[in-house]
């Protein structure tokens, strides 16, 4: 199994993340939730603001995956013509990661973020938990570490656990910089 978290890693960037966000991928998941009768893991784009490494999440859609060989692909056809789309509407907002629902990271997340990689550079990771029975919200976010292995830069492999939002957006409407 490989390594998914980076054991002793603190954060290095400071996150807003909008109520927005949450909105949408919860809507994400009830509506394939609804529609196939199952708990399915979603995936879409974060998209934002960054300057230097502050990062703002202010808005999500989703985007098109389908399974081969047991592993999600991103359908980047998709994903650069919502991009076009988006630009359109919210010329001052960039591609800033992805998102996708479930427990902890775990290997098969690997495999979509090393997709993402080859869009952007070191994208932002947010997971949402919709099945957990906890009070506080089930949200993480990480960032991409860029590790070296035996003299070889890797990054998308691994991931420093950035935060967990619980206790920071407590009020519907406001959110927090972490």
């Amino acid at each position: 199994v490989s390594q998914v978290m980076a054991g002793g890693v603190t954060g290095s960037v400071s996150v807003a993340l909008h109520p927005l966000v949450i909105l949408n991928i919860s809507d994400h998941w009830i509506r394939l939730r609804s529609q196939e009768g199952r708990n399915g893991q979603v995936i879409g784009a974060l998209i934002g603001r960054q300057e230097g490494r502050n990062i703002e999440v202010m808005n999500s859609f989703e985007l098109l995956a389908h399974g081969q060989g047991g592993h999600l692909l991103i359908d980047k056809e998709y994903y650069y013509t919502k991009e076009e789309q988006f630009k359109q509407v919210f010329k001052d907002l960039e591609f800033l990661g992805w998102y996708t629902t479930g427990g902890p990271p775990e290997p098969a997340d690997i495999h979509v973020h090393k997709q993402v990689c080859e869009i952007i550079e070191s994208p932002l990771f947010l997971k949402l938990n919709p099945m957990t029975k906890h009070t506080d919200l089930p949200v993480s976010v990480f960032e991409s570490v860029i590790d070296i292995i035996n003299g070889e830069v890797r990054t998308g492999e691994i991931w420093g656990i950035w935060g967990i939002f619980g206790e920071i957006l407590g009020i519907l409407g406001e959110f927090g910089t972490f």
